[in-house]
């Protein structure tokens, strides 16, 4: 890991016929939580992107495509492009990307570059993106293939807007970037056979439903009215995942919007950790601590001058107070609270995917393909050696305009 070597373990396990592995280390993967703080994480998530490349001689598998997803693992297709493409044993691998949250990218300072990621200063081109260290950049430029949770996500990261600064990158890549529905476990929420739901219901009984309904709005504390509808979420309180949508939907049907307020305890980065609810809704089995603003006075939490918290009063539309903890002297600062971080509604800025623009990149790529694009290393093949959506088996996958493959 740059100028220094770490301890690599491998773990196998096979399971209901399948085979895993466990990438093991104990420096950087002790402890209960994945993610820690976002120093740490960096070289964490470097070494097992590593890893996954490094172990291959000794486990007895030959992968033809490894998927990466996110920041997290965004250096593997760099790290194959740049120092295992040319060695024995590891020729014609593929490497996809998946971007679930483009707004979370791993960026950091270039010294990143000597002391963690570790890959010869001929290829920092690839890494490096206004001004910066950018791990998703990195993947983006270098994965075979780069895929998003939905056809409509595809074309989002493309708009200036929704990129969060990679629409450049993602514009000159387009010829590999499609969208790829997520999908849901049709056996196991089932809700004819499932057995954690109040009722079982079907298609053809949905009477169960009404009960579902009331039973939750008890374990909640919510009020128990028939007429009015109960929309779940189980997702982040972030603005990606449609919350404004949602309160237009539940003000459309005379929703009240009485019914949820919380606090995050967050670190230096605005990143929220603990999480102070107005009522109960976690599962009794979980690990996570469970905090209740009857029971939990916000100064429990309070430890130090400049600690960050977040309060949401709108859920649905992620309207938030940021507070931050300041020392307060009597007769030397002001008794009305400072404003040091503001939120409002940005101008709308809307991609015309029919603009001769749109269409031309996207013309290009699929004429082009990698050919088109300045490829200085000689990443994405020439000729016979281009990524060839053949060789993955997409049976049942969809690209981005629909169309089966």
């Amino acid at each position: 890991m740059g100028w220094r070597k770490q301890y690599c373990g491998v773990f196998k396990l096979i399971h209901e016929g399948c085979t895993f592995y466990f990438v093991d280390n104990e420096f950087y993967f002790a402890g209960n939580n994945p993610y820690n703080n976002i120093y740490e994480d960096v070289e964490k998530f470097a070494f097992f992107s590593k890893a996954v490349l490094s172990c291959l001689p000794y486990i007895d598998f030959e992968p033809n495509v490894i998927h990466c997803n996110d920041w997290q693992t965004a250096l593997t297709p760099l790290y194959y492009s740049t120092m295992y493409a040319n060695q024995p044993g590891y020729e014609n691998i593929k490497t996809v990307l998946t971007i679930h949250n483009i707004q979370y990218q791993g960026v950091y300072g270039e010294e990143l570059i000597d002391n963690v990621v570790g890959i010869d200063h001929a290829h920092k081109n690839l890494i490096e993106y206004d001004g910066a260290v950018n791990l998703m950049k990195a993947g983006i430029e270098c994965a075979n293939a780069v895929t998003t949770v939905s056809p409509s996500y595809a074309k989002e990261i493309l708009d200036p807007w929704y990129s969060h600064g990679l629409d450049t990158i993602l514009r000159e890549r387009s010829y590999k970037l499609r969208g790829i529905l997520n999908g849901i476990d049709v056996e196991n929420y089932n809700p004819e056979t499932d057995k954690d739901v109040f009722k079982n219901y079907s298609v053809d009984n949905m009477r169960g439903k009404a009960v579902n309904k009331r039973e939750l709005q008890k374990l909640l504390g919510l009020p128990e009215k028939k007429d009015t509808p109960v929309m779940g979420m189980v997702t982040r309180l972030v603005s990606h995942k449609g919350l404004d949508l949602c309160k237009a939907v539940l003000q459309s049907c005379g929703y009240p919007d009485d019914q949820m307020t919380e606090f995050y305890v967050c670190d230096e980065e605005w990143e929220r950790h603990e999480q102070i609810t107005r009522e109960d809704v976690f599962d009794e089995d979980m690990s996570e601590d469970v905090y209740l603003m009857e029971e939990t006075p916000l100064s429990d939490f309070i430890e130090d001058e400049g600690q960050h918290f977040e309060f949401v009063f709108d859920p649905y539309a992620e309207r938030s107070f940021f507070l931050d903890v300041k020392e307060l002297i009597p007769g030397e600062h002001l008794s009305a609270p400072e404003v040091i971080r503001a939120k409002g509604d940005a101008p709308q800025q809307l991609l015309d995917f029919e603009d001769p623009f749109v269409e031309k990149i996207t013309k290009a790529g699929a004429a082009g393909g990698a050919g088109a694009i300045d490829d200085e290393y000689g990443l994405y093949g020439d000729g016979d050696d281009l990524f060839n959506d053949d060789e993955l088996d997409l049976e049942g996958f969809e690209i981005s305009d629909g169309t089966e493959y």
